[in-house]
C-alpha cells in the first residue's frame, strides 16, 4: 500500500505574515500484486530465447514459460499436419503417375500407363508423398523429410545469454 503526502498552506489571520503548513496523508488505491508476482516468478527462471517468426526477431520468452509452450505448441501443429500430408495415400491419378513414373509423361493415369505398355494391372506401388520422398532422401525420418519437403517450422529459438 502507497501512501502520499500532501501540504496545503493556511493562512491564520489576515494581518499576521505567517502560514502553517498541514501536512494530509492520503491513501492511494490498491494495486493487485499477484500478477506482479507471478511475471517476477517467471522471469527469475531458465534462460533467455530470442524468438524467430519466418527469419525474424518478433519477441523473446523465457524457459517454461506460456508464451514459449504457445509456441511450440503451434510449431507441433504445424510439423503434425505436414506429416499428415505426406502420409496420406494420393487420391490424384496424374501425381500418381508423376510419383510412379520417372521422367516427364503424357499419362493421365496409372491404369493408362499399365494398360498402353502391356503391362499387368498391379496397384501403383508408391501411394503416398512419404514413400515418394523416402526414395529421395532414404536416410531421413518423417518429421526430418517433412522440414526437408516443406522448410522450417514458423517459429525458431535461439538462446539469448542472460546479463
Amino acid at each position: 500500500m502507497g501512501r502520499r503526502k500532501t501540504t496545503q498552506e493556511v493562512t491564520i489571520e489576515e494581518g499576521i505574515d505567517a502560514s502553517v503548513k498541514i501536512e494530509e496523508i492520503v491513501a492511494e488505491p490498491e494495486v493487485e500484486i499477484s500478477s506482479v508476482e507471478e511475471i517476477s516468478s517467471e522471469v527469475e527462471m531458465g534462460q533467455l530465447y530470442a524468438v524467430y517468426d519466418n527469419g525474424e526477431v518478433v519477441a523473446s520468452v523465457y524457459d517454461n514459460s506460456a508464451a514459449l509452450d504457445e509456441l511450440l505448441e503451434y510449431n507441433k501443429s504445424q510439423l503434425q499436419e505436414r506429416i499428415d500430408f505426406l502420409l496420406e495415400t494420393v487420391s490424384d491419378e496424374a501425381e500418381i503417375v508423376a510419383m510412379n513414373i520417372k521422367g516427364p509423361t503424357k499419362y493421365a493415369s496409372w491404369r493408362q500407363y499399365q494398360i498402353q505398355n502391356g503391362l499387368t494391372p498391379t496397384e501403383p506401388p508408391i501411394t503416398t508423398r512419404f514413400q515418394y520422398y523416402q526414395t529421395k532422401y532414404s536416410d531421413l525420418t518423417v518429421e526430418e523429410m517433412a522440414i526437408k519437403v516443406y522448410g522450417n517450422l514458423r517459429y525458431s529459438f535461439t538462446p539469448i545469454e542472460m546479463l
